[in-house]
């Protein structure tokens, strides 16, 4: 591994074995092979603010949330450019950090729904709730309820469904996460001004039969934005101050995937460099969020976003190492916007980036690469395992696809490869001579990985509902060919996860702008809330 010469931050003893080197310098640059690929952007040169919140309040504050990110899912993007001859994530550049504990009122691992209350309102509920009491009787209110009472304007923006638990957690009140539905009709009474993301989930209810909350959005005077001419479109006949009307924007990412969220960087990546196609990423929607919500004539109170980096969590889920640090690497991305925006407005500004919770149990090293890593071998994969099920194994469990063909999908979208003498004509079990390797870091498939792989794709064919208790912990409740084939290229890549679920890792707090010191040390996630209340107000 390339040696990092960083300026090492020990934070706690107590969580010194999830916490790695972070850089606090401030030649902020992007990504070069990313950037090509997805969205070039020139470097850029940041000072850190000499004013303190004491002194003056900050006018426009971020808060970004990298769902499912705690410090291994920062690490892996990191070292991954690092590795691969790229400058590093500019979240770690950042001048203040601390680290957040996030256990709710009934477990010490949390989900979305109780730590965007937490965050959101100061107070601690059950996972499932959304800015609700635990029995669900009393209602909290959100700091985006309070600013836009007091006059800011309220951006929400994510990479999945707009409906989805974080966002909720910042627009909605409702005990059960699960109300999609009833959590979209309160989120557009909320009249905040600028929703950006994926489609609503169960937008026209759960069995489809209710108004189309897209409808409801334009009966509430939202200029609705579902097409890529028409998002281009929006605030181009507004005053050149945008903020000084009184106009709200819905915007919904035309280029989806099933879930109705937005495709995973990953994804989108592979379609650019393949068919010269672009689709809008979570930078863009902060851009065109900034652009809507700032008055170029100063005359507003300021604004408030809250930006949700959402499929870093579904990536970990499924233990896809290689989406999850694209995820990350998307997210650092759409930071980079908001520092563009900081150089201009450095004593006006406040950013902040943190998680909501770890998911995956993500480690970088594991036994198989002992003190080794190469993370270089995650840049082969092509597509998501979202993608791979989708394209490819379906299509094995409605053909029966032979192995053999399988392994060529593998890799082509994995990298792996299969062993140097095969003998497919075997019917035998298979002995150490038959799958030789050329050495221990080899993207070649060992016999013990060959033969895993054969077990998870025997086990996907047979498309049990019930699974062994053994096969639920091997793949989870996921597509077992997909889950080895990734897990595999993990492995050779020096990368492990624990769960397919959350963990009780704290967060990672990254702060720049006025009152930023305030984010330093180690707290609750609920003093995030007093934090900026203090700060704001």
């Amino acid at each position: 591994m390339k040696n990092n010469k960083r300026k090492i931050i020990p934070i706690l003893a107590v969580v010194i074995s999830l916490i790695a080197s972070f850089s606090l310098g401030y030649n902020i640059k992007t990504k070069d092979n990313y950037a090509k690929s997805i969205d070039k952007k020139e470097s850029i040169e940041i000072t850190t603010s000499d004013t303190e919140y004491n002194e003056k309040k900050p006018k426009y504050i971020f808060l970004f949330i990298g769902d499912g990110m705690s410090y291994s899912q920062l690490q892996l993007a990191d070292y991954y450019l690092n590795e691969t001859g790229n400058n590093g994530l500019d979240i770690l550049k950042l001048s203040t950090n601390g680290t957040m504990q996030n256990p709710d009122k009934t477990s010490l691992i949390p989900d979305s729904a109780s730590t965007a209350t937490a965050m959101a309102t100061g107070e601690k509920t059950k996972s499932g709730n959304i800015n609700v009491s635990e029995d669900g009787k009393e209602k909290y209110e959100t700091i985006t309820q309070k600013l836009k009472k007091d006059g800011y304007k309220i951006g929400i923006a994510t990479t999945v469904n707009i409906n989805h638990a974080t966002p909720a957690g910042f627009s909605a009140h409702r005990e059960s996460r699960k109300g999609y539905y009833e959590i979209g009709k309160e989120m557009l009474n909320t009249e905040f001004d600028y929703f950006a993301g994926g489609d609503f989930k169960d937008k026209k209810g759960e069995n489809g039969d209710k108004k189309s909350l897209e409808k409801i959005a334009e009966e509430k005077g939202y200029t609705v934005a579902d097409s890529e001419e028409e998002f281009e479109k929006l605030g181009n006949n507004s005053k050149e101050e945008n903020s000084s009307n009184d106009e709200k924007y819905l915007v919904i990412a035309d280029d989806r995937e099933k879930t109705d969220a937005m495709k995973y960087s990953i994804d989108k990546k592979y379609e650019q460099e393949n068919r010269e196609e672009k689709s809008d990423s979570l930078s863009d929607y902060v851009k065109k969020g900034i652009d809507l919500l700032h008055d170029k004539d100063k005359k507003d109170k300021g604004f408030f976003m809250m930006i949700e980096g959402g499929k870093i969590d579904w990536a970990c889920h499924k233990n896809d190492a290689a989406s999850a640090l694209y995820e990350t690497i998307d997210l650092d991305n759409a930071v980079d916007e908001t520092l563009k925006f900081y150089n201009n407005h450095k004593d006006e500004t406040l950013i902040i980036v943190t998680g909501d919770h770890e998911t995956g149990g993500l480690a970088i090293g594991n036994s198989s690469s002992e003190y080794d890593t190469h993370l270089e071998n995650l840049g082969l994969q092509k597509i998501s395992c979202d993608r791979f099920n989708e394209e490819y194994v379906s299509k094995y469990k409605k053909e029966k696809t032979d192995f053999k063909e399988v392994l060529k999908d593998i890799e082509y979208v994995f990298g792996l490869k299969k062993p140097l003498v095969f003998k497919e004509e075997k019917a035998k079990e298979d002995s150490d001579d038959d799958h030789k390797h050329s050495d221990e870091n080899s993207l070649e498939l060992s016999k013990s990985e060959y033969k895993r792989l054969k077990k998870a794709y025997n086990l996907t064919l047979e498309n049990r509902k019930n699974r062994t208790k053994e096969e639920s912990i091997l793949y989870g409740s996921y597509k077992p060919i997909t889950v080895e084939a990734a897990r595999i290229l993990a492995e050779k890549s020096g990368v492990a996860f624990t769960s397919f679920s959350h963990t009780a890792a704290p967060m990672a707090v990254f702060a720049e702008g006025v009152g930023a010191s305030e984010f330093d040390g180690v707290y609750d996630n609920t003093e995030l809330y007093e934090k900026l209340i203090e700060v704001i107000y």
